[in-house]
This record gives structure tokens, C-alpha cells and sequence, in this order.
């Protein structure tokens, strides 16, 4: 009887671990749920894309980036946006979050090694537009983003945009 009573109260506080857990998290922030600036206005939006981060350590020496469509990219006149299709679902959640005009707590994140991953939800980066160039590789073409240097881009060489349809810069 008492093993008994020891597994339930086991399985008793796994179950109230994991409620606690699951209701005091930061939750995740959806593209559907994001809003804009005042004055801040949609500049390409494609939800058909692929986003890559490329690190600058640890990287394999042949790298190929699978041509998915599984990511969604709003480019603003103040931040690229990129939010990545969850398994099983319509919903996309924001990844990266890449600014060329950041507010004061965007700059505070990205003063952090984890770039707000832990405390927002999502990474954050410096980026300006004089560091946004087109590239190819052996069959796409896509846009390369360098981001400024700061601590949450210590590991980070530069992003890889593909789509059919690149913006122009």
C-alpha cells in the first residue's frame, strides 16, 4: 500500500510541476497577434520564405539550406520580422526579430548574450541597411543580413533570406 500511495503522490506533484509551468511561462508571441508601430508601415511581407541563421562557430563545412517555405517574413520600414510555421499547425511563431530602428528595450535585449529569448520570447538584432546585400548560391538567390555587433550576434556570421520574390536593396 504505501508504494502505492508514493507513486500517486509522485505523479500528483509531476502533474501540479507541469500546471504551474504551462500557466506562469511567458508565452510566445504569433505573427497574427503582432502589432505595428504608430507610423510604422509594411514594406514586404512574404509567407513563403525561408530564414536562416549562420553561425560563426560550430558550422558545418558543407552547409545545405533546404528550400522549405515553412517561414514567414514581414519586412517593415523599422524591423524584419521572421516567424517560423509550427508542426501541426497554421500558426507561426516570431523567431527573430532584426531592427534598423529599435526602441529602448530592442537595444536592452541585445545587450544580453540570449538577445531576449528568455525574457520576450524571440531573438533580437541590430541590423543596418548598408548590410543587406543580394547573394546567390548554386541555385537561389537570397538576401544576405549582417548584424551589427553586438552581444546577442556573438555566434552569429549573418541571416539567409530565400524567396521567390526578394525585396530590393
Amino acid at each position: 500500500m504505501g508504494d502505492y500511495l508514493v507513486w500517486i503522490l509522485i505523479s500528483v506533484f509531476i502533474a501540479a510541476g507541469t500546471i504551474y509551468l504551462l500557466k506562469s511561462r511567458k508565452r510566445c508571441l504569433y505573427i497574427h497577434d503582432l502589432q505595428l508601430f504608430e507610423n510604422e508601415r509594411k514594406v514586404y511581407e512574404n509567407k513563403a520564405a525561408d530564414f536562416y541563421a549562420v553561425p560563426i562557430y560550430g558550422r558545418a563545412t558543407f552547409t545545405s539550406y533546404a528550400i522549405r517555405k515553412k517561414t514567414h517574413i514581414i519586412i517593415t520600414d523599422r524591423r524584419i520580422i521572421a516567424a517560423t510555421r509550427m508542426l501541426f499547425s497554421n500558426k507561426y511563431l516570431i523567431t527573430h526579430m532584426l531592427w534598423f530602428q529599435p526602441d529602448d528595450s530592442a537595444v536592452r535585449e541585445c545587450e544580453k548574450m540570449s538577445g531576449g529569448l528568455f525574457s520576450i520570447g524571440y531573438l533580437n538584432f541590430l541590423v543596418s541597411e548598408k548590410n543587406i546585400r543580394t547573394q546567390q548560391d548554386k541555385q537561389h538567390a537570397f538576401l544576405e543580413i549582417v548584424p551589427e555587433k553586438t552581444k546577442s550576434a556573438v555566434n552569429t556570421e549573418n541571416f539567409r533570406l530565400y524567396a521567390d520574390r526578394l525585396p530590393s536593396y
